[in-house]
Formats: C-alpha cells, structure tokens, sequence
C-alpha cells in the first residue's frame, strides 16, 4: 500500500490517495523512474526505458488476463516490440484501441518505438545513416503520452464507468445483473 498525493493544476487542490499498486504499475513506475533519471545527460537511453516501460506493460497487461495469454507470451509466439501489432493484440483482446487512446500522437509514439529499435539494434543511427539525436521536449513529450496512455488503459479496464461518463448503456447493463 501507497500513499500518493493526487494534484489539480487548474484547480488548485491536492488530495491524498492510499493505492495499492499492482505488479504490472509497479514495473511501469521504476522502468519510467530510470527513464527519468537518464533523460537529461543520456535522451537516447531515457527513450529506450520509456519504451520498455511500455512493452513491459502491454506484455503483462495480456499474459495475466488468461493462461492462454501467458502461454503465448512465455513461448514468444508474440511481441509488444511492434507498435502496431501491440494495438491490434490488445484491440482484440480487451477492445481498446490505444491509437485512440493517445488521441494526435500515435504517429509521434510508432516513430519513438521504430527508434527505440534504431537505438538498440543500430547503435544509435537512423536508416539514413545519421545519428539519433533527440531533445528534451521530444523525451518530455514521450513521458507524457505514456503515462497517459497507461493511465487510459487502466481506466478502461478498471474503471469504465468513470472513464465512459456514465453512459445509458452502461446504466442499462447494470439493472441486469
């Protein structure tokens, strides 16, 4: 059990939360903490932890919903390495389509995952032989997208009541239960 503070920029108010973190959140956390901690001297690093952050997250987010799941993660029949397949995997899996979920900014997060692949198989360059140089605003931008789009997940998934507004449908589904 954690507590967290919860702040509202616009509003000015914070909030204490006792949470209980999952596994899957805790991972996400420390892989987003080195990310953090590497970004200022070390950009191309920080975009490598963020990303793992994110494939860490996808691949526990879909063992853990079924043995089956955990079977094809175990025996690597799939990979949260490609953005894309990830999207569709998960669209499938759970009905939520995270190109949505990040709004604008699915080409900016498919660009950084294709980098992240640069970075690690390639030494740093890009296709065009040049060296991969990223700026502050671009890693800030990154942190941002993914802790929003991990933040939607779990909202969907856990808390769709709250993450749909409530909607008649979901009024409708619950008398019948």
């Amino acid at each position: 059990m954690r507590l967290d503070v919860i702040e509202c920029n616009s509003c000015h108010f914070s909030i204490p939360v006792i949470s209980i973190p999952r596994d899957i959140l805790t991972a996400y956390s420390h892989d987003m903490e080195l990310a953090q901690k590497a970004a200022n001297q070390f950009p191309e690093i920080a975009l490598v932890f963020c990303v793992s952050a994110l494939e860490t997250y996808f691949r526990q987010l879909f063992q853990y919903h079924s043995q089956l799941n955990e079977y094809l993660v175990k025996e690597r029949h799939v990979s949260f390495q490609n953005l894309k397949q990830t999207k569709v995997l998960l669209e499938k899996t759970f009905g939520i389509d995270i190109a949505k979920l990040v709004k604008g900014d699915w080409q900016f997060l498919l660009e950084k995952f294709d980098l992240r692949h640069r970075i690690i198989h390639h030494a740093s360059y890009t296709k065009d032989g040049k060296k991969v140089e990223l700026s502050k605003a671009e890693i800030n931008k990154l942190f941002h997208i993914a802790d929003s789009l991990v933040l939607n997940i779990e909202m969907a998934m856990f808390n769709p009541k709250i993450f749909n507004g409530n909607s008649e449908k979901d009024s409708n589904s619950d008398r019948d239960k």
